[in-house]
């Protein structure tokens, strides 16, 4: 997707630019800019912000930023900003009780409303049995159709991804049937793929999906920013799968995220003597559906849309 137009095209590319600058702030996290932009335009925010009326901390912190050479610093990474309540920002995120109010995109964002969507989530220290069987369930969802969420992280997340795009790929020269688009939310800034090894991964999808994040261009890994894109996982997706998990593993949060929405989770069982399934199994005790194949995911999908 190309990035909005430049400024000569007024009031919507000036708001782009107040939401990016704003985002940017030092300090700034999705529940404060929430807050500031419920019901009230980026332009005006910023206004109000520079003139001192949301406190001389924030007024302090930008007197120093212009907006439109953060929103060029976007335009030059081809990110794209997408504000909440306006085209292409995803409707699947839309109605979220804490959906972002900005949002950053590589590739195309309306790809994430194509269709339906599973969250495919797991350990970054996966055995060779979980990295088979993400990549198998995210090919197999792929070609059914359904869009691949992950979070492009090492392991499961990127092994499902890496599935996902590999039946891509066969059905593209195979058929004339589309492979469902991959999705990503990623916790840093667009510009700075991270894992770096996963460089080309983030392209790949950006090419035939999107990748999304929270963080504008130049926003470090933070660790307090990991929970938060968990929760954008488990809010674009229909259903949620875990692969593997040690049982404090970090797609726990996504668990917890999908659960206080109401989205259906489901876990790969796994060996009782495999510390990365001790987190999977733990869920399946507590009642979550058994996926052992697409077979189980895609039934799951249905009861979530309602098929």
């Amino acid at each position: 997707m190309t990035p909005e137009p430049d400024r000569a095209d007024g009031p919507h590319v000036d708001d782009l630019a107040a939401a990016a600058a704003l985002a940017s702030l030092p300090g700034v996290g999705p529940r404060q800019l929430r807050t500031w932009l419920d019901g009230a335009p980026p332009t005006a925010v910023w206004a109000r912000l520079r003139g001192g009326e949301l406190g001389r901390r924030w007024a302090t912190a930008a007197r120093p930023v212009d907006p439109h050479a953060v929103w060029s610093a976007h335009r030059r990474a081809g990110i794209s900003v997408l504000l909440r309540g306006r085209a292409p920002y995803p409707a699947a995120l839309a109605g979220d009780a804490e959906a972002p109010a900005v949002l950053f995109a590589l590739g195309d964002p309306g790809r994430v409303d194509h269709g339906p969507r599973v969250a495919v989530v797991g350990t970054r220290t996966p055995t060779r049995y979980g990295l088979g069987v993400a990549a198998q369930l995210g090919g197999d969802l792929a070609a059914a159709g359904i869009g691949v969420v992950s979070g492009l992280a090492l392991g499961i997340d990127g092994a499902a991804h890496e599935g996902a795009l590999a039946a891509g790929a066969t059905l593209a020269t195979a058929s004339d049937r589309p492979a469902g688009p991959p999705v990503a939310g990623v916790a840093g800034g667009l510009d700075h793929p991270y894992p770096r090894r996963h460089a080309l991964l983030w392209r790949r999808v950006a090419e035939t999906g999107t990748v999304l994040s929270e963080a504008p261009v130049g926003t470090a890994d933070l660790g307090w920013r990991f929970p938060q894109r968990n929760r954008l996982l488990a809010a674009l997706a229909d259903v949620v799968v875990v692969v593997e998990c040690h049982a404090t593993g970090g797609s726990l949060h996504t668990v917890r995220a999908a659960t206080r929405r109401g989205i259906a989770v489901g876990a790969v069982p796994g060996s009782v003597r495999s510390p990365a399934s001790a987190g999977t199994n733990d869920l399946l005790a507590d009642g979550c559906f058994v996926v052992r194949d697409v077979a189980d995911a895609l039934v799951a999908v249905g009861l979530a849309r309602g098929a």
